[in-house]
Order: structure tokens, then C-alpha cells, then sequence
């Protein structure tokens, strides 16, 4: 190429495209300043403003600047580019600017060099810019990872609204020793009231400030600024986490919706709006237009009754029903001299329930909601009319609710139960609020908005998820070291130990459980034998329960028994061909095939082996090894008094004879419940191993 640089040829893809903008480039060529791209050990955007200030002093002194531009981009990191002609100049250059590698200095292509420029420039153009009304997250601080909102922006500043985590009475006292600083608790997070605040001993002062809405008054208390309930402060923008980060909770938004309402409490009365009583009494309310509830067509299958006319109180079931048509073709019920079925209008018919009936609500408030009918409520004239309602126990026996009859249909489903919903899963510790027992563990998940929680008085709550949160807890091995309570002969429980603990208030055999979080001295606890499902969940005091092992404590034994043994063991260093192991133990676990030890319960190299047969003549027999021939086994028959000879590679260890907690890897704990929906179609209860 000749010249200063030529246009380079537009994209092939542009043009495919049709687009009428072009994407030109210039490509620079010999004579041109080449473009290095250096190593760097600190922020990018720092040492880019420091070479840039070292510039600005060399030109104030009249000296030559060898460089000619630096810039970074955003999706590269720890690296900065400069353009110079010599990758002398950008070491001479660079020489005293810590954070900036002098010998890690590499040339970018020529032909890469526009792309360079216009990919830098495009992230420029890409950051994330905060505005008012943004969620983010605090990082570090007081309120490290708190939900906060841009309120405001200034410059480099940026003013949140913010939940309070303020100190009252006592938390607000000085504290002039550093290991109390160190180890004192961070305050809850409240909303501000000033009736709160006075009570507490806290002089309140009042600051008028220029904000883009006008001039606003704050609440001042100990320099910070309140207004409506939230703390107002400014932070700068490394303080913030943003975009997929934020990611607020769904019990956080829950409460900012419900933040205290505008009051003298919350707002100075300066910005409060004064009115004559009249001008505050509200005008009086329209009265509310009637509108007719839908209706609900009926469908194949609906037992229903004739509520006006000839045919009154006859009743019958729908056999044939087309969408959007006024009639529907019935068949009698109870009527013996009437055969056929009968085409009545839809306005004639209503649905018809019994009390004991199981029911869905397939349309109002309680869309979704299973129950059994409990009494069925007629209209105003006594009548099966669309008005008729039906009084409704829920399924999960957590409440009554009315509904009409034409909302209602029969069904077999139940509210299967949920696994995880959202940030709520069963067997999850959670805190109740406006409960004098906060603490409470998640039995069951019903219909993606309700739970059933066991509280620490062992009574079962219906709880919505906006009346709950998820508990904030350590690491499981930090947990287990730091929580723990006394069982009753004075022995610590801690997460994760097997104790022994009634199933009840009543009189009754201990059951064994596994310890699953401990609330001052409450365990919530699961049961790994006898109880399944959300009855396996139970809690009870620790000066009730009695301590039996750790898991943790067991499994160091097992591997220090094995150690033991291996030390005792006499070696001769001669090993025979057969007993030569070709496969190294990794290869052996990927293959799924598990190391044989001779003396080891179970093994095919002990005589009194449990056996069963898989193949030859007595496939599917069981039998105990009595003699060992060769590559042969002798085995004596449990079915018949007989002794056989089989090959050893038709045989197999018989589970039968290994302890339970080997045969059944679930055995440690309850399994789950099955669906409520598979319960109800097979009768009995299904067998599991650990039941």
C-alpha cells in the first residue's frame, strides 16, 4: 500500500445486507506509528491516566513525548495499548509507572490494528451507566450486600435510598475498646421512625438540601440523612455491584413495597401538605357498578340440576358439550322411567355438589385450590340459581374459603407438593415475620405461593413467601463447628449427629434423626428411620433428645480402623500371578468395578459367602460358598439340600447379607414423599426400603 493509507474495501457482509451506511477503515502502513500492546499488574484505567498525566508534564517541559495515544478495553484485562513507533520508546516511556511491565511488550498486526481501535471503541460506547431508579448492591461497608436504588446522580457521585440499619439505646453506645468494635454485631436493617428514634435517646435534627426535585428536608441523625423511612447517602461507583449482580430477592422487593407510608414519622412536616379539614375529608364514593361474575361452560362429565322451570330438581350428567352453544345434551339421574338423554338450555342448569365432595377451583381468588366440600349455600329464593355458593376446607386443612358453585368442579387432583420454589426449598430454615417463633423449617411447598413450616412449638403454620425470608447461614463445616446445644445427659448435639428423639408430646418409643439446624435450644431434626415425607421433619428441645454419633466423628473411625489394619498387616513382598492387581485403583472406580478384599464380608474368597447364581444350570438360585476348586466354587443350595459346582465367574455376592446401611445407600435418610396424585390413584402406602 502507497500513501498515508487507502480505504480498506467494504465488509462482504454489509453488502449482502444492503445496509447503506459503509464501514470503511484506514490501514495504516510502514511510515504509520506501530500499536503495542503491553502487560500490566494493576487497574487498567489507572495506568492509562497515569501515562497520560506523565504526557501532559513532558509537554509542559518542552520534552518530545515518544508516544502518540494508550487506551484499554474493557474485555481485556491486564494489558493497555500504546501507540509508538519503537518498542523502545514504550519501555523508556513506561519506565517508573509501577503496575506497568517493561519487557512484556508485544506489536499487534498491522491488518488487526483497525479492528483494535474499533472494538475498543465500541466498549466505550457499551458500559453500563447508572441512572435514578437502578437497583444495586453494596459491596463492602455497613451494608455489604444490601438492596439499594439510585436516587440521584452527581457527577462521580451517586446518592442511594437505602433500608436503615439503625442502633438503638444501648447498640448506639460508643464502644472505645477495638476488640469490641471487632466483635460487635451489625444492626438489623429498620425502617426509620422518628417516634423510634427519640424513644432510643437520639437527638434528631432537620436540613433543607437542593435536589433535582426542588428543595427537600431530611431527618438528620448523626450526620446521615433520612427521609420517607429510607437512608439518603452517597457513594461512589466501585462501592456498587450492577447489572446481572443486583438480582434483588423476592422477599427484598416484597419489602420495599410495604416501606412505611408518608407520615409525620417518616417526612419532616415542613414538606408535609397542610389542608383545612374539609379539603381532607375525601368526597363520597360512586356507587360500585354491578357486574355479572363469568361464567364458567359447562364440560363433559359435570353432574348438574335443573334449577327453573318444567324440569326442576332433575338431575343428570352432561354427556356431550360443544363449546359456545346454549344447550347441552343431558343424561337423568334416579329416574326410572326416563331413558335417553335431554337437550336443556345452559341458563336451566347449575353444577350440583354433595358435602363430601373433592373439588378444584377453576376460576376467582382461589384459582388452583383443592378442597372438600363442607355445606353448600343457595341462593336468596332456595335455589340452585348461578348465585348458589359452596363453603370449601382446603386440602392442606390451612383454611375455609367460599366459592361460588359454578367455579368449582369435581376432581381427583391434589396439590402436588414442590421440591424448590424460587429461593425456597423443603428443608429449609426461614424466618417468620410478625411471629413470636421466628424460626421455622419448610415441610412442604404447595402451589408455588404457599409453604407449610414446623415451628419451634411443633405446631404446623400455612405461610405465604412474602411472610417469609430464607435464614442467611455459614459454610456447613463452620456451622457445625460454631452451633450446638446439650442433650440430656449433658452431651453436645451439633448439625449433622444421629440423636434419639420423641416422635411426640404423648408417650412413645424414641425415634433415631439427623440433626439438621439447631435454634437456641431447638433441633429441627429429620428422621432417617419409620417417618417419611414431611412427617420424617420434627423439632423438639436438646434436653430432650439424646445424643447417639456424628457422621463426621464415624467416618474418621472407619478410615482410622483401616489404617490400623493395613499396619498390622505381615508382607512378604512375594505376590502370586493371581493375586496380581493389572488395573490401577482410578481405572477400576471409572469401569465401576470395586476392590476385593479377601477378608471382607461379603467376598467371594471367604467361605460362608452368601452367593446368588446368575448363570449356567442353577441361574437364579442362592446359595453359601462351601469349598473353593480352582476356578470353581462349591455351594450349598438354600432352596434344596444340595451341594453344586458352578464357575466363580456365575456368581455374585448376595446383598442380602450386607448390613443395611451398606445395602441401601439412602438408608441415612427419610426418602421422599410421592406425589400426592400417584397416592391417591394406588390404594396402601408404597414401600420403601427404610420404612
Amino acid at each position: 500500500t502507497a500513501g498515508a493509507g487507502v480505504p480498506a474495501p467494504p465488509s462482504p457482509a454489509l453488502s449482502i445486507g444492503r445496509k447503506k451506511e459503509t464501514n470503511a477503515f484506514v490501514v495504516p502502513d510502514g511510515r504509520d506509528p506501530k500499536l503495542w500492546i503491553v502487560k500490566t499488574f494493576g487497574p487498567e484505567k489507572a495506568l492509562s491516566i497515569s501515562l497520560m498525566r506523565k504526557s501532559a508534564e513532558w509537554f509542559a517541559t518542552g520534552k518530545q513525548v515518544p508516544i502518540f495515544s494508550v487506551f484499554f478495553s474493557e474485555h481485556l484485562r491486564g494489558y493497555i495499548y500504546v501507540e509508538a513507533f519503537k518498542e523502545a520508546d514504550v519501555r523508556d516511556f513506561c519506565r517508573g509507572i509501577t503496575g506497568i511491565s517493561q519487557w512484556s511488550i508485544t506489536i499487534v498486526p498491522m491488518t488487526q490494528m483497525p479492528l483494535v481501535f474499533t472494538s475498543s471503541a465500541t466498549d466505550a460506547d457499551k458500559r453500563m451507566l447508572l441512572k435514578p431508579g437502578d437497583w444495586v448492591r453494596l459491596k463492602r461497608g455497613l451494608y455489604k450486600g444490601d438492596l439499594a436504588q439510585i436516587d440521584e446522580v452527581k457527577d462521580e457521585i451517586f446518592v442511594v435510598k437505602i433500608k436503615p440499619r439503625l442502633r438503638y439505646g444501648l447498640e448506639h453506645q460508643v464502644k472505645t475498646d477495638r476488640a469490641d468494635k471487632a466483635h460487635a454485631k451489625r444492626p438489623q436493617p429498620r425502617w426509620f421512625n422518628r417516634v423510634d428514634i427519640e424513644a432510643g435517646g437520639l437527638l434528631i435534627n432537620t436540613e433543607k438540601r437542593f435536589t433535582p426535585r426542588g428543595y427537600v428536608t431530611f431527618f438528620i441523625v448523626d450526620g446521615e440523612s433520612y427521609r420517607d423511612g429510607f437512608l439518603h447517602k452517597s457513594y461512589k461507583a466501585p462501592w456498587f455491584e450492577v447489572g446481572d449482580q443486583v438480582r434483588p430477592l423476592e422477599h427484598e422487593l416484597q419489602d420495599w413495597r410495604f416501606a412505611p407510608p408518608v407520615s409525620e414519622n417518616t417526612r419532616p412536616e415542613v414538606d408535609l401538605n397542610k389542608a383545612d379539614d374539609k379539603r381532607l375529608m375525601p368526597p363520597p364514593t360512586l356507587p360500585k357498578k354491578k357486574v355479572a361474575p363469568e361464567r364458567i361452560p359447562l364440560t363433559e362429565g359435570d353432574v348438574v340440576i335443573v334449577h327453573s322451570g318444567d324440569l326442576k330438581n332433575l338431575r343428570g350428567v352432561v354427556t356431550k358439550a360443544i363449546f359456545g352453544a346454549t344447550t347441552v345434551l343431558v343424561k337423568p339421574l334416579d329416574v326410572a322411567n326416563l331413558d335417553g338423554e335431554l337437550n336443556i338450555a345452559t341458563n336451566l342448569l347449575s353444577k350440583y355438589f354433595q358435602v363430601g365432595d373433592y373439588v378444584k377451583s377453576v376460576f376467582g381468588e382461589h384459582e388452583g385450590d383443592t378442597g372438600w366440600v363442607l355445606k353448600v349455600i343457595l341462593d336468596s329464593n332456595g335455589g340452585w340459581g348461578y348465585n348458589a355458593m359452596a363453603r370449601v376446607l382446603s386440602s392442606s386443612i390451612g383454611g375455609e374459603y367460599n366459592s361460588r358453585i359454578d367455579h368449582i368442579t369435581l376432581t381427583s387432583q391434589k396439590p402436588e407438593p414442590q421440591d424448590e420454589v424460587g429461593e425456597f426449598a423443603v428443608g429449609q430454615l426461614v424466618r417468620l415475620e410478625g411471629r413470636q417463633n421466628s424460626r421455622a423449617l419448610i415441610v412442604r411447598l404447595e402451589a408455588g405461593t404457599r409453604a407449610i413450616v414446623l415451628a419451634t412449638d411443633g405446631t404446623k403454620h400455612e405461610v405465604g413467601f412474602g411472610d417469609m425470608e430464607p435464614v442467611a447461614l455459614p459454610p456447613v463445616r463452620m456451622y457445625q463447628r460454631s452451633v450446638w446445644t446439650m442433650d440430656r445427659k449433658g452431651k453436645k448435639i451439633m448439625p449433622g449427629a444421629i440423636i434419639k428423639c420423641p416422635r411426640g408430646h404423648g408417650r412413645s418409643a424414641p425415634i433415631k434423626a439427623e440433626v439438621k439446624y439447631i435454634h437456641n435450644e431447638f433441633c429441627f431434626v429429620k428422621a432417617t428411620e419409620a417417618l417419611t415425607g414431611e412427617k420424617a421433619f420434627l423439632v423438639c428441645p436438646g434436653n430432650r433428645c439424646e445424643f447417639v454419633f456424628s457422621l463426621a466423628d464415624n467416618q474418621q473411625e472407619q478410615k482410622e480402623n483401616k489404617k490400623e489394619a493395613a499396619v498390622g498387616k505381615v508382607q512378604y513382598g512375594v505376590v502370586m500371578a493371581s493375586e496380581t492387581d493389572w488395573l490401577q485403583p482410578w481405572v477400576k472406580k471409572m469401569m465401576g468395578i470395586d476392590e476385593e478384599d479377601g477378608n471382607k464380608l461379603g467376598s467371594l474368597k471367604t467361605v460362608g459367602t452368601a452367593v446368588r447364581i446368575h448363570g449356567g444350570a442353577y441361574k437364579g438360585l442362592r446359595g453359601e460358598i462351601r469349598t473353593h476348586l480352582d476356578d470353581k466354587v462349591r455351594i450349598s443350595l438354600l432352596s434344596k439340600p444340595k451341594l453344586v459346582v458352578v464357575n466363580i465367574s456365575d456368581i455374585a455376592p448376595d446383598d442380602y447379607e450386607r448390613p443395611k446401611h451398606e445395602r441401601f445407600a439412602s438408608a441415612g435418610a427419610a426418602p421422599s414423599t410421592p406425589g400426592l396424585a400417584l397416592a391417591a390413584s394406588a390404594p396402601g402406602t408404597p414401600f420403601t426400603p427404610a420404612s
